[in-house]
């Protein structure tokens, strides 16, 4: 039984499911997760916080009702695991059986390992694929863009009720000097710059600063985009927590993990799960297509 109780953000509850799968995958058990797993966001919707607001069920096999019916805590083999009891077994990432393939194959193995459990648990509800949808239309995007921004600014970057901060604040710029380091002639990736060097270079920014946008005009080759109402709900720590400011979230990571490129502070869970969902797409080089501004990738306990 996976039982999240932490008060946390969404890339944080997501990453303490993962670990319920991972753990189950390695005991050979059966993982039962709690529909209401989507804690922080769903007190004013209709359906709660349950995962199937924002996500179709994980399988098609749908045992929690019946576990709940069932005897199961008086089974001597019946566990419930709560928080993140799994720290004993971080040598479990990436598994033995696949761990000398996957070095072979990618610099990141443990990224792309917990990419197919994030990517196998994110299977958006028809509802919000039609959102996100719209929005690309509304953009006028007809493929994916090409590079993808997370700069968070008040997300545990500012001091919140004394607390100590997770992470320095960056400047706009320094994301830029990545970008430019993987978009232009002189950069890693210049054939894919010459492919599109008649094309305008889009770039997605997903952010929690409403006034990010005024650095924008200072790179006039790029066209950028961003969903406003997301950042202004993302800005305010009494908005940040509900429904439709998941939703928005949602769109972010669907947007910034389809970019050809990403560039994040690996300090954030959501830039780790970009870096992820990536592997999951089947993205070859994804290690050289990412840069983070501040730490490097590391699996979240």
């Amino acid at each position: 039984m996976c039982s999240i109780d932490a008060k946390c953000g969404f890339g944080c509850q997501l990453h303490r499911i993962s670990w319920c799968m991972i753990h189950a995958v390695m005991e050979n058990r059966t993982m039962v997760m709690r529909p209401n797993a989507i804690r922080e966001y769903g007190r004013d919707t209709e359906c709660g916080s349950h995962w199937n607001c924002w996500f179709d069920n994980v399988s098609g096999c749908q045992v929690y009702a019946a576990a709940r019916k069932s005897s199961l805590k008086d089974q001597k083999d019946f566990k419930t695991y709560s928080e993140n009891p799994f720290t004993k077994h971080k040598d479990w990432l990436p598994p033995v059986l696949v761990e000398r393939g996957l070095k072979n194959m990618t610099e990141m193995p443990t990224a792309w390992f917990v990419g197919q459990i994030v990517g196998w648990l994110l299977k958006y509800a028809d509802e919000l694929n039609a959102t996100i949808e719209d929005f690309k239309a509304e953009m006028n995007l007809t493929r994916p863009v090409d590079v993808s921004l997370h700069v968070r600014r008040t997300d545990k970057v500012q001091a919140h009720r004394g607390e100590q901060t997770e992470a320095a604040s960056h400047t706009f710029q320094e994301y830029m000097q990545h970008v430019d380091h993987l978009i232009y002639p002189n950069a890693r990736h210049h054939d894919y710059y010459a492919e599109h060097e008649h094309t305008p270079v889009n770039i997605y920014v997903a952010t929690d600063d409403p006034t990010l946008p005024n650095d924008f005009s200072n790179y006039p080759r790029y066209n950028f985009i961003y969903d406003e109402r997301g950042m202004a709900l993302a800005s305010k720590q009494n908005t940040r927590y509900n429904a439709e400011s998941l939703d928005r979230l949602l769109l972010d990571l669907r947007m910034m993990s389809e970019a050809e490129f990403f560039v994040g502070t690996f300090s954030s869970q959501i830039s780790r799960i970009v870096v992820e969902l990536m592997m999951a797409r089947g993205l070859p080089d994804v290690p050289r297509r990412v840069h983070s501004v501040d730490a490097v990738y590391y699996a979240a306990e």
